[in-house]
């Protein structure tokens, strides 16, 4: 019985290691996920044929579907207040780095013509590729970093209270 306890006790820094891999993991994927959505708004911007409320309704992507909602109000805030607003609420991982970097795009949306919203999404989306590319490899090495101190300390942990 007492082995069974010491056994709980030590698998707790495992876990722990194992969880901040993950979030690591988890900051790059909603760092890709936001690219693929400026993807799409550049795409539709490029092909102008709709107005900005159009676009954020054909979207499957919540960040310009809470754009939508937000923009059909009575008394809507501005674009760039909605969009720092649901970019924090659909990404909640990204550092201040990248809500900065994406918040440029809210900047222009709505203000000025499409190819200067297309230039400014753009360029937004080739500064998040070298953000995602610098957390896929800081994920690897401290992702196996963090899973090997979990371990160590749980071993360390079980060997001490047996």
């Amino acid at each position: 019985m007492r082995l069974l306890a010491i056994s709980f006790i030590a698998v707790g820094p495992v876990l722990v290691g194992f969880h901040l891999a993950q979030q690591g993991r988890q900051r790059q994927v909603q760092v890709q996920v936001l690219i693929a959505v400026l993807d799409e708004l550049n795409r539709e911007l490029a092909f102008g044929q709709a107005q900005l409320l159009a676009i954020f309704q054909r979207s499957e992507h919540a960040l310009l579907q809470g754009c939508a909602a937000a923009l059909t109000q009575t008394r809507p805030p501005s674009m760039r207040q909605i969009w720092d607003v649901q970019l924090r609420r659909c990404f909640p991982l990204l550092g201040g780095d990248e809500l900065t970097t994406a918040g440029q795009v809210g900047q222009v949306l709505g203000r000025y013509d499409a190819r200067r919203q297309c230039q400014v999404i753009e360029q937004t989306r080739q500064v998040l590729a070298l953000a995602e590319q610098t957390l896929r490899e800081e994920s690897l090495r401290s992702g196996r970093v963090s899973r090997s101190l979990g371990m160590a300390a749980g071993a360390f942990i079980f060997i001490i209270l047996i």
